[in-house]
């Protein structure tokens, strides 16, 4: 009986392990494209008086993998600052 109840889910399982997948990663792209890379951009441009980055705010595609990465880790940095402070107090 078990294995006719594992025959039977395995593929439901399996179909429904996959579309978490997509979306989970969907989300993480969303986050690094778009969050993460627009509140470093405003960070770094208000902080260095529009010097850095050089690309604009839409056009992370076009930056370097360093500009990138500093960019983008800033702005998870500063999210993560903010919902510690709200958290916080």
């Amino acid at each position: 009986m078990d294995d006719i109840l594992d025959f039977l889910f395995k593929p439901i399982i399996v179909v429904i392990r996959w579309i978490f997948q997509v979306v989970l990663l969907a989300v993480f792209e969303f986050c690094h494209e778009y969050i993460g890379w627009v509140v470093g951009w405003c960070f770094w441009r208000t902080v260095t008086v529009g010097q850095y980055p050089k690309e604009g705010v839409w056009y992370d595609d076009k930056a370097s993998l360093l500009t990138n990465i500093i960019v983008t880790f800033t702005g998870f940095v500063l999210i993560a600052g903010l919902i510690t402070l709200v958290i916080v107090f």
